[in-house]
């Protein structure tokens, strides 16, 4: 008969990982969660700690257990407390925010760590990103309307920077991008605000330098 308990003391939490000490008084053969890898080592002879890693900063986790084994199909199910990560750095935020705001969806650990060690590593880049995101949903076409897609592609490009007005962009949409069919137009419409995005970025680094 599997026991399940609650709740595990929470020692350290961090961006991307949280470390827990477990009580057990004796020995384990393997710990298991929902999300993400972990590791653990035995501290002394009543207490394991147990790092679980690959989380996403910013995020709220909560109804997550741990499985843990002491036979091959015997386990204690002890659940973590709600808790959450650390905020990330710039790069990261983009990542969780941007799928959010056209997945209307929060990104799973897998594909955040997939992209978040690619773009670190220099191996992908934001745009393909982006790209990436917008064309799996299909910009968006049947979801969300032509302003809410520019008022999302406007909040995540381009209001960090300036107070330029949306209808700069709805107009350009509108009249510069007439006579293309809807997806050509989002298309052409996310590469000329990535350009904008792009030339305040390295605007921005010139002026830190």
């Amino acid at each position: 008969m599997n026991e399940e308990f609650n709740v595990i003391d929470i020692k350290d939490i961090f961006k991307n990982k949280v470390v827990l000490h477990v009580p057990l008084k004796y020995m384990i053969k393997a710990i298991k969660v929902e999300v993400c890898n972990l590791f653990f080592i035995k501290v002394n002879v009543d207490l394991y700690e147990v790092v679980i890693e690959g989380l996403i900063p910013g995020k709220i986790y909560e109804n997550l257990c741990l499985k843990i084994y002491y036979t091959n199909d015997k386990f204690l199910k002890l659940n973590i407390n709600k808790f959450k990560t650390q905020n990330g750095n710039e790069v990261e935020n983009i990542i969780v925010n941007f799928y959010r705001e056209f997945m209307k969806k929060e990104i799973g650990e897998n594909k955040f760590n997939y992209w978040n060690e690619n773009i670190d590593s220099g191996k992908k880049t934001l745009k393909q990103f982006f790209n990436y995101v917008l064309k799996i949903n299909k910009f968006c076409i049947g979801k969300l309307n032509d302003m809410e897609f520019l008022s999302c592609l406007y909040k995540m490009l381009i209001s960090e920077f300036k107070n330029d007005l949306l209808y700069f962009w709805v107009f350009y949409f509108e009249f510069n991008l007439k006579g293309l069919n809807q997806i050509e137009k989002r298309k052409e419409i996310f590469k000329k605000m990535f350009e904008e995005y792009n030339s305040n970025i390295n605007k921005e680094k010139l002026i830190c330098n």
